[in-house]
């Protein structure tokens, strides 16, 4: 969803700046390119570090002061992977 609606954002940016000189057209569009990659870069940042904390969680409920089983360990990470998997 959320790249859909930096490609909307995009757009409609091009389209509102047709009406603009060839200068500010070309600012306008430079601006969008660079807000798009810095939004695909911190999207992927932020799924890469819920993806490693979802990693690291199974080791840390078994070894930490917890005392889990492996298999709670994994119940837990499954959980957590499950609602991150559910709200995305």
């Amino acid at each position: 969803m959320f790249p859909a609606q930096l490609v909307f954002i995009y757009f409609d940016r091009v389209e509102t700046s047709k009406n603009t000189n060839d200068d500010l057209k070309d600012e306008l569009n430079l601006r969008c390119k660079a807000f798009i990659v810095v939004m695909f870069f911190l999207n992927h940042i932020q799924i890469g570090l819920a993806a490693a904390f979802g990693n690291f969680l199974t080791t840390f409920a078994v070894k930490s002061n917890l005392d889990l089983t492996k298999v709670q360990g994994a119940h837990v990470t499954a959980i957590n992977l499950g609602s991150f998997a559910l709200t995305r």
